[in-house]
């Protein structure tokens, strides 16, 4: 074989080497910086949550053992309703949703339906081969277990002697191990309260964990001013090289990693289902270009607390908890946020902290 020969097919053998590094690092590329492209499961190496109440207010997650503190146990436990007639008709069993170690993320705005939030679970994929990421979605289920489930949901009890607003506590919010901080689970994290009926502290608890008459939702954004190193490079795409939807306060030159301080970053919260024949591409994934589709989460609607906030500083927050006497069932919800730009691969692997505190005491300076 002539030398022209053998430096013509090394030469095509470099280029289709390029070439397929041109492909792998564009792969790469688009798992890192699309959400649900390759974090379909946040695994979690564990889940804990704890709902405390300060002098005056007293929880429970079956309506008649009131405690000051709840924690997983009490979660999954919940509440079992037995007519004692030997059937299950009009037996009560709550809904708790626990997954021990597992999250799948999610989106949702807020819609309410039979005391329930609709919570819609997407997948990014380039279905048609065509180098355009589409964005899909499926409506996530919400049934009673302790194993699955894409998200974490379970209904809580609080009594007050006297009708009241009722604070979000200073270190309420996502924490996770110190080892584990750059992971930024804890800045795509949302909790949310539905509250779904009131009566007297002596009506059957039967009768109050049957109620499901919540019709709004009061989402709360914990660690607002955090971003991670992979979220910060998302935003920049989504928002600043794109320039469309909804473009928050920040300054993304001035965001920076793993610090407290930044500015808040909005996101546009899915409404509804997205089917495969209607994906929508990646760019497109906004309130702006999508209204039908996905709504845009803004101060109005939501509730911001700062990292500092879920590490215990700062005063309690109104969050718009204004309770009547008696005994309150509030349903409660905790997932991580699918549109946020913390969403991404590296969220996977921490050890994830959900603390919520209720107290009557408003801030020291109104």
């Amino acid at each position: 074989m002539s030398s022209k020969k053998k430096n013509g097919k090394k030469k095509r053998k470099l280029g289709s080497l390029l070439l397929l590094l041109f492909l792998t690092i564009i792969l790469l590329a688009t798992s890192t910086y699309a959400w649900f492209t390759a974090n379909r499961n946040v695994t979690i190496d564990a889940i804990n949550v704890t709902v405390a109440t300060s002098s005056g207010i007293q929880i429970s997650t079956d309506a008649n053992t009131w405690k000051t503190l709840i924690s997983n146990g009490d979660i999954t436990t919940g509440y079992s309703f037995d007519t004692t007639d030997n059937d299950d008709t009009n037996d009560l069993v709550d809904e708790n949703m626990f997954s021990l170690t597992n999250l799948v993320p999610v989106s949702t705005v807020g819609a309410i339906s039979s005391g329930k939030m609709a919570m819609f679970k997407g997948t990014i994929e380039d279905k048609n081969n065509d180098g355009v990421l589409g964005l899909t979605a499926v409506a996530s289920p919400e049934a009673k277990s302790t194993t699955i489930g894409d998200f974490i949901a379970f209904d809580i009890f609080l009594k007050l002697d006297e009708a009241g607003t009722v604070y979000l506590d200073a270190g309420s919010g996502a924490t996770v191990t110190a080892t584990k901080a750059d992971k930024g689970a804890q800045y795509a994290a949302r909790y949310a309260f539905i509250v779904e009926g009131n009566n007297t502290a002596t009506t059957d608890p039967k009768t109050l964990a049957g109620y499901t008459g919540g019709s709004s939702a009061i989402i709360v954004e914990p660690n607002y001013d955090g971003h991670n190193a992979y979220g910060i490079e998302q935003a920049r795409l989504y928002y600043q090289d794109y320039t469309y939807g909804t473009v928050a306060n920040a300054t993304y030159a001035s965001l920076t990693a793993n610090s407290s301080g930044n500015d808040w970053v909005s996101w546009d919260g899915v409404k509804t289902t997205i089917s495969d024949a209607n994906e929508i591409a990646w760019p497109n994934t906004n309130a702006t270009d999508n209204s039908s589709v996905f709504t845009a989460m803004t101060g109005s609607n939501i509730k911001r607390t700062n990292t500092a906030f879920s590490s215990g500083t700062g005063d309690p927050m109104d969050i718009g908890l204004s309770l009547s006497a008696g005994v309150t069932k509030i349903r409660v919800y905790i997932w991580i946020e699918g549109q946020d730009i913390d969403c991404d691969t590296s969220a996977s692997g921490a050890f994830l902290t959900f603390n919520i505190g209720f107290t009557l005491d408003g801030p020291s300076t109104p």
